[in-house]
């Protein structure tokens, strides 16, 4: 929930609940992870927010950043106690012709504490990191970032290209450049609304250990 303050800047609060449950292991030997007889996450915290684009579904130009921290606990039916912050900031930049755009993102997001195993960070989409799948790497940290040149072809006819890094870590000072990872792909947009600039996206993107993704969604990445 958040209420404009002054032109583009939003804040707010943002309430997370999330339970996980009816877990049953195939196996005798359980896994020794937070959360793994099931959990409850109960979280809420302030958020701020500020939006400089010209569009939000396909933006050529202009800057977006959100920020929040949430507090974790037992209240409301909560069964662990955690902290976390996550970070969001794209730039884009228009170049000469009509939604021909170079577009940044950098992404973070930072737990401590009791984090059950199926809250923590998750590293893989079809929107950041494209190639992995949501949750093919997953630590208390993560931090990615990503670059992607959008083309016109012909008319409705769209085209992307577009590479990432990211890695996720136990604790900020254990990341590790030689263990990065590292996607890169092509893809097709179909333009459904010029006057909203609202596309069809269809996305392929392989990885630095061999595996692919193909995606078929509305909008763009980010």
């Amino acid at each position: 929930m958040l209420r404009k303050i002054s032109g583009n800047w939003f804040a707010g609060a943002q309430l997370r609940y999330s339970t996980i449950y009816g877990l049953n292991w195939t196996n005798t030997l359980v896994p020794e992870v937070e959360g793994n007889g099931g959990s409850t996450v109960v979280g809420i915290g302030p958020n701020v927010q500020a939006d400089f684009r010209d569009n939000p579904f396909s933006p050529q130009k202009g800057w977006y950043a959100d920020v929040y921290y949430a507090r974790f606990g037992t209240w409301a039916g909560g069964t662990h106690t955690f902290d976390e912050v996550q970070a969001d900031f794209r730039y884009y930049l228009a170049l000469r012709k009509p939604f021909q755009v170079l577009a940044f993102q950098a992404f973070g997001n930072f737990t401590h504490g009791e984090v059950p195993f199926r809250e923590l960070p998750r590293l893989g989409s079809s929107f950041l990191m494209r190639g992995y799948f949501e949750g093919r790497f997953r630590d208390h940290n993560y931090v990615a970032a990503q670059m992607e040149w959008r083309q016109p072809v012909y008319k409705w006819l769209h085209a992307s290209a577009f590479l990432a890094v990211g890695e996720v870590a136990p604790e900020i000072r254990l990341f590790n450049a030689k263990s990065i990872k590292s996607t890169a792909g092509m893809g097709v947009r179909i333009l459904l609304n010029k006057k909203e600039s609202v596309f069809a996206r269809f996305d392929f993107a392989f990885n630095n250990e061999g595996g692919t993704g193909f995606y078929i969604r509305i909008n763009d990445a980010f």
